[in-house]
């Protein structure tokens, strides 16, 4: 790859980074990693994750297996209900949507054949579908 593209790619990062999204993404982000409310609840959560996981290991004949179930989903529940994180989990769908659009640009305009992977897990081919085209 010639210096010139790999210019071009800086300048798309560059462009990104000054957009609305991506400082309204930083900001959300501050407030979440400098609320105590959010950080006393993060850690409550990843505590309560970490001992579900522990009971998930021995299925069913854990004791605790349902305690620290509802107890895992009742943090998460919590945490994921608190203004800041969801300001955050929204700013962060939306520049990762605009990221994903840049990526099938990009892959479409080499190939239809390309396949891009979004958070589902699951790839599409050409960015707009799965239906397979001859290239």
């Amino acid at each position: 790859m010639d210096q010139t593209k790999i210019e071009l790619a800086y300048e798309l990062v560059d462009e990104i980074k000054t957009s609305e999204d991506y400082k309204r993404y930083l900001d959300a982000l501050n407030k979440v990693e400098t609320n105590p409310e959010v950080q006393r609840l993060s850690k409550h959560f990843k505590e309560a994750e970490e001992k579900y996981n522990e009971a998930k290991q021995y299925g069913v004949h854990h004791p605790d297996l349902k305690q620290r179930q509802r107890q895992f989903q009742e943090t998460k529940k919590i945490l994921f209900e608190h203004p800041d994180v969801q300001d955050y989990k929204v700013r962060e769908k939306t520049l990762q949507q605009k990221l994903d659009t840049v990526a099938s640009k990009l892959a479409s305009s080499i190939s239809k054949r390309i396949k891009v992977n979004y958070n589902s897990g699951l790839p599409q081919i050409g960015g707009t579908s799965c239906k397979v085209e001859k290239a």
